[in-house]
């Protein structure tokens, strides 16, 4: 045998493998940073260096060897410092068995003692030195086998030669060491071996001498019987068949302690190949198993953690080519969860160097990474990734020490908050841009421009609706350069089927990917191709429960609407619409300015023209007989201009009626044709004097309508009377009646070749107030109130008129439509009487203005009448009772007895009641008209009276 002493070298003394181990830099070793190594690793290290059996860990790809005090002084020749150098490197003579068995432990498999083959070192004396050896494997943090724990059990003292013949007593000496249970059974089942670990575990146990144990089988010292029964049962295996049997149990021990075991049972085979003896080896593997549990439920538990979080995490490890100074660095991906794959876009990066994943990462990550290993410190950033179009919150944070260069990286998707972060910057900006704009074209066109480069879109459009007109009126779309517009009126139909209307009339807002998919736009892809829209948002804007409005945001690709692009459409058209209402509210009343500022102008101009010829007549008439020719001739000029001041003051009073609607219609069947007929004949002297061509082409056949004749007749005068103004002399006018059944209606379109009309023109023509043209050189009369009485009145009979125009210079066309009647009927009384007969009767002019009362005498006795004026009321009512007249002829604004006052009284008054009551006014409103009703009056006319109405009423 070799002396176990040690060398103590130079100084006479050695370092122990624990204080070695403890104060060598294992940094720069692949092992890396001692207090970095796995859990497995530290805790099976602190049993072999607290044992005084010979143990190795051999551990990692490279089998690098770490031992302790007893290995290095009985295997491996006292190279203590050669700890941490491969394993067949510092044992040389290890032979092929020793290798398989450390492969096989790589693999999971452990071996026993008792199964494993006998090895031989030399001792450096010129003998050989025996041994047997133990190999459990040894888990890594990744749950697969990091290393392998080998105990080396001496057996050069006493080689077992034969298990028969009993010489086991030597091995004692080796094996006492060890805390493992070695023992051996002979082929009755009785003890003829125990080492002194297992010897004072039955004596602890059974309270037995440790001498009385040899000998003894398992009945004979007390063993419970079903443990009895299987030992037996196993010992019999192994004799009947030269097989071991590997098996486990649970022990409890004297006080209490729970404890397990793993034992094996091994043969031992004689000369003649029969098995002569079993060996058996127990090994408590409680806290083995209990550190293999604990890292188990660890990692499962880390697995779970690491899996399940929604944050992104990787695990690197960062190098550079020169260290401290900088350099190129790179790294490599050590561990990534699910998360990070999916929200990275990088798959299956473990293993991979950084660059080889990602040849465009972005040099500053590399800058990132080799700081945070520098300094030791965390950074947190945010960062933009363009690849996956995703915000990233970023946490690098070092992990263990700066010798490990390992790096977690903790992403969190912050692309939400993002985004609405900046949804929430665009709507304070344009909040700003539209408390400031006051014009709707300005404030569509900034929004359009904002919301299109925030969101990257092909168009912006902004649309105001009439859905019983089917009728979209697009007034201003943002679009990029070459789409054609979409600006102008649209069918909605076109557009949109029921489905989607009924959505957007709900106030709920429709979003499409793709318009050729969808099934609400599939039918009407055409539609939306026309401008180049493929996907869109749609978001109505409903006002006073209808709606009225909507925003559309458009793309020319198909597309993947989000959540928040809805959220900011949805409180962009909120808010956007609520301003364009103003705006569209001040522009109006500016409008209504403009045109009452134009229209006091045009008024002014208007009244003035006949007054100024009506002035220089009556000059004229102070020094002309009435009867010469002369005084004719100025009679008629009064006539005319008092004709077209009466005119003005109908049209007035016309419009306001119908903006009131207090006007009246008086039904009956009218047939156009003839109708029509009688109205161009009244104009033709007019457009004769023009030098206007007027033409009428009937329709075939009578063409009836339900309507008021005077009105209708009122609408094609009007309309006459429009084209004469903006006609030149040579040119033509063409008057044109039609019906058509399918459609249910008459038409009367009015032609002209005059100086035509613009777009922006024909869409307000109808409007009050509005003249084609009003400049001073080409005014041609009028308060721009006649194509609004035509626009009014038509309406009153349901119909419709539109004008048209292919531009200035160009003619143009109005079309007034209205429904057939639905079965002929007769007129209720002639349409147009040729004449009027003149019937004499007695007339009481009651007027305090002389002038009006005179002038209206002389014009009664020119026809005939007999009368008689009055100036005030009282007067009036004596001359009324002593000359009893067929009609009064009164003014309402009477010094005194007003002229309601007169008429109650002659109402009251039974001689009286029988006269005839006729109001004159200059007030001849609605309401004046029924306050004359009520206070006794049967008609009411206004100032100056219409003569053939008066004469109507007279006969």
């Amino acid at each position: 045998m070799i002396s176990r002493g040690a060398s103590g070298g130079l100084s006479g003394r050695r370092d122990s493998m624990r204080e070695i181990i403890e104060s060598r830099d294992w940094s720069r070793t692949p092992l890396g940073a001692k207090k970095n190594w796995p859990p497995s690793l530290q805790t099976v290290m602190a049993i072999v260096l607290g044992s005084s059996q010979p143990m190795v860990v051999v551990w990692g790809e490279q089998r690098l060897a770490l031992y302790n005090d007893r290995f290095a002084d009985l295997v491996v020749g006292r190279r203590f410092r050669a700890v941490g150098s491969p394993l067949f490197d510092i044992w040389p003579g290890s032979d092929d068995e020793l290798a398989a068995i450390v492969e096989r432990g790589f693999e999971g498999e452990s071996t026993l003692a008792a199964e494993s083959p006998r090895f031989s070192v030399p001792d450096g004396g010129g003998e050989n030195l025996h041994f047997l050896c133990d190999c459990t494997p040894v888990p890594d943090a990744a749950g697969g086998v990091g290393g392998l724990l080998i105990t080396v059990v001496e057996t050069s003292a006493t080689s077992v030669d034969s298990a028969a013949k009993g010489e086991f007593r030597h091995l004692d000496a080796v094996l006492a060491s060890t805390e493992d249970f070695i023992y051996v059974f002979d082929r009755e089942g009785k003890y003829t071996y125990a080492n002194s670990a297992l010897l004072r575990r039955l004596s602890d146990q059974l309270g037995l001498d440790l001498r009385e144990i040899l000998g003894m089988s398992f009945t004979e010292l007390g063993y419970p019987p079903e443990r009895v029964e299987k030992y037996e049962r196993e010992l019999k295996t192994v004799f009947d068949t030269g097989e071991p049997v590997r098996s486990e149990e649970v022990s409890v021990l004297p006080g209490g302690e729970v404890r397990q075991y793993e034992y094996i049972f091994t043969p031992v085979f004689g000369d003649d190949k029969e098995v002569e003896a079993v060996v058996g080896i127990t090994r408590d593997v409680t806290e083995l198993r209990d550190t293999a549990a604990a890292l188990k439920r660890s990692e499962s538990l880390y697995e779970a953690l690491f899996e399940s979080v929604e944050q992104g995490i990787g695990v690197v490890e960062v190098w550079s080519t020169n260290g401290a100074n900088g350099g190129s660095t790179d790294f490599r991906w050590l561990e990534v969860n699910r998360a990070f794959e999916e929200l990275s876009n990088i798959n299956d990066p473990v293993g991979k160097r950084g660059r080889e994943v990602s040849p465009r990462i972005a040099e500053f990550w590399f800058e990132i990474y080799r700081d945070v290993v520098r300094s030791g410190e965390s950074v947190q950033f945010e960062n933009y990734d363009e690849d996956v179009g995703r915000w990233f919150d970023v946490r690098a944070v070092p992990v263990g020490s700066n010798e490990s260069r390992l790096v977690a990286l903790i992403f969190t998707d912050i692309t939400e908050r993002k985004r609405r972060e900046e949804n929430a910057a665009l709507l304070a900006e344009l909040h700003d841009q539209l408390t400031r704009l006051a014009d709707s074209a300005e404030i569509k066109h900034r929004v359009g421009d904002a919301v299109a480069r925030h969101l990257d879109l092909s168009r912006v459009v902004f649309a105001r609706l009439d859905q019983e007109s089917d009728l979209i009126e697009n007034s201003h779309d943002w679009r990029k350069e070459g789409m054609k517009s979409a600006a102008g009126d649209h069918k909605l139909s076109r557009f949109m089927g029921e489905e989607m209307l009924g959505q957007l009339s709900a106030g709920e807002a429709v979003m499409i990917d793709d318009v050729n998919s969808d099934r609400r736009t599939a039918e009407r892809a055409d539609a939306y191709r026309e401008f180049d829209i493929r996907s869109m948002i749609l978001v109505p804007h409903l006002s006073g429960g209808q709606w009225r409005f909507f925003t559309a945001i458009c793309d020319d690709r198909q597309r993947t609407w989000r959540a928040d692009e809805l959220e900011l459409m949805c409180e962009l058209t909120e808010r956007l619409w609520w301003r364009l209402e103003r705006a569209y509210a001040e522009e109006a009343l500016r409008e209504v300015n403009r045109r009452k500022d134009r229209f006091l102008a045009v008024l002014s101009h208007e009244l003035r023209n006949p007054l100024a010829p009506i002035e220089l007549s009556l000059q004229l008439l102070e020094s002309t007989s009435l009867d010469s020719d002369e005084g004719r001739r100025v009679r008629q000029v009064i006539a005319r201009q008092v004709k077209q001041l009466t005119r003005l003051v109908d049209d007035l009073l016309d419009v306001n009626r119908i903006n009131s609607e207090k006007i009246h219609l008086k039904i009956d069947s009218v047939e156009l044709n003839e109708l029509t007929r009688h109205t161009v004949q009244d104009h033709l002297i007019l457009f004769d004097e023009a030098g206007i061509t007027l033409e009428f082409n009937p329709g075939q056949g009578p063409v009836r309508v339900r309507g008021d004749r005077n009105r209708i007749a009122q609408v094609i005068g009007n309309i006459l009377q429009n084209a004469m103004k903006f006609t030149s002399s040579g040119e033509q006018t063409v008057v044109s009646v039609s019906a058509d059944s399918a459609e249910g209606c008459a038409e009367i379109r009015i032609r002209d070749t005059g100086t035509g009309m613009d777009p922006e023109t024909t869409t307000s023509l109808f409007d009050p107030f509005v003249q084609a043209d009003a400049s001073l050189e080409h005014s041609v009369g009028g308060l721009g109130l006649g194509l609004a009485l035509v626009k009014g009145l038509v309406e009153l009979h349901d119909g419709t008129v539109f004008a048209r125009s292919e531009g200035l210079g160009r003619g143009s066309e109005f079309v007034v439509r209205l429904p057939l009647e639905a079965s002929e009927s007769e007129p209720s009384f002639e349409e147009f009487p040729d004449e009027k007969h003149d019937v004499s009767r007695k007339i009481l002019v009651i007027d305090d203005n002389p002038d009006v009362a005179e002038l209206l005498r002389r014009v009664l006795e020119l026809r005939g009448h007999l009368v008689e004026v009055v100036h005030d009321g009282s007067t009036g009512i004596e001359k009324a009772r002593e000359w009893m007249p067929d009609a009064v002829i009164c003014d309402i604004g009477l010094p005194g007895m007003n002229g309601y006052e007169i008429a109650g009284a002659m109402s009251d008054d039974p001689e009286l009641q029988s006269i005839q009551l006729i109001a004159l006014s200059g007030y001849a409103g609605a309401e004046d008209i029924e306050k004359s009703r009520r206070a006794g009056f049967e008609h009411h006319l206004a100032k100056p009276p219409n003569i053939e109405k008066l004469d109507e009423l007279l006969s």
